[in-house]
C-alpha cells in the first residue's frame, strides 16, 4: 500500500514539501478507521495536489481494504502542532519528499527541547549513513538523486531551495566526498540533512533497519541485510 502511495506522488505536479502517513484514528463520525495522509506544500499549490491525490486513493483504498484521509497543511500550520504531536512526526512513514521533522527547529531551548533535536539529528544521521551505503554500493544510483532534487527544486522555498542547490554542487563536483558529507557530525553535516534528498532510494525495510540501530554500522549494514524489491 505504501508503495502504491508513493507512486501516486511520482505523477504530482507540483510536488510537495514532504508528505507522509500518520497512525489509524477512529472515525469520529463512528464509520472505519482512517489512515492520515498528510501533504505540506506551498498553500497556493495544496487544492491542486489534493484534487490529484483523491482521484487516485480510491483505487488504493478498495485495492488494500483501508481508508485514508487526506490532509493538508502549510509550513506555518505545522509548525503549531510540535508542542503537542511532535513524537507522532518521528513515527511518520515518509511518501514523498523530506521527513516532516526536519521541517521544524526545536520550539524551545529547554534540556528537553535539545535532547529531542539532538535525538532527531542521530536519526537523520543514521539514515544519512544508509543512503552513502546505497550510493557507495551503486554509484549509478546519484544520477537518480541529481533527479529528484532538480524536481523537488521547482517547487521548494526560497530556503529549501538553497539547501538543493548545495546539494546539487556537491553531486556534480565532488560525488566522492557524499559518504563525509552524509555522515559528517558537523554543522555543515548535520544542516544539509534537514533536506536529505535520496530517502527514496532506501526501500522502507532499509530505512527501518538503519533507524533500529544505534551505531554507525548498523546504519551502514542496513542496506546490505535487507532484500530490495
Amino acid at each position: 500500500m505504501v508503495d502504491a502511495l508513493r507512486e501516486s506522488f511520482k505523477m504530482l505536479s507540483p510536488h510537495p514539501t514532504t508528505a507522509w502517513l500518520e497512525g489509524v484514528n477512529s472515525d469520529e463520525r463512528g464509520g472505519e478507521d482512517a489512515l492520515n495522509l498528510w501533504v505540506v506544500g506551498d498553500p497556493k499549490a495544496l487544492p491542486k495536489i489534493a484534487d490529484a491525490l483523491n482521484a487516485h486513493i480510491g483505487d488504493i483504498e478498495r485495492r488494500f481494504g483501508v481508508q485514508i484521509a487526506v490532509n493538508t497543511s502549510s509550513r506555518s500550520e505545522i509548525e503549531h502542532r510540535v508542542p503537542a504531536e511532535g513524537e507522532r512526526f518521528a513515527r511518520a512513514v515518509l511518501l514523498d519528499g523530506i521527513p516532516p521533522s526536519a521541517l521544524v527547529a526545536p520550539v524551545r531551548s529547554s534540556a528537553k527541547n535539545l535532547r529531542s533535536h539532538d535525538e532527531h539529528d542521530a536519526r537523520a544521521r543514521r539514515l544519512a549513513i544508509a543512503v552513502a551505503a546505497r550510493l557507495e554500493r551503486d554509484p549509478s544510483l546519484v544520477r537518480r538523486a541529481r533527479a529528484r532534487i532538480v524536481d523537488r527544486e521547482r517547487q521548494a522555498s526560497p530556503g529549501e531551495r538553497r539547501e538543493l542547490r548545495e546539494w546539487l554542487r556537491i553531486l556534480d563536483s565532488a560525488p566522492g566526498k557524499l559518504k563525509g558529507i552524509l555522515s559528517d557530525p558537523g554543522e555543515r553535516g548535520t544542516r544539509l540533512r534537514q533536506t536529505l534528498p535520496a530517502l527514496d532510494l532506501l526501500t522502507p525495510s532499509e530505512r527501518q533497519a538503519a533507524l533500529a540501530g544505534e551505531m554507525d554500522e548498523q546504519a551502514r549494514t542496513a542496506v546490505t541485510k535487507t532484500k530490495r524489491r
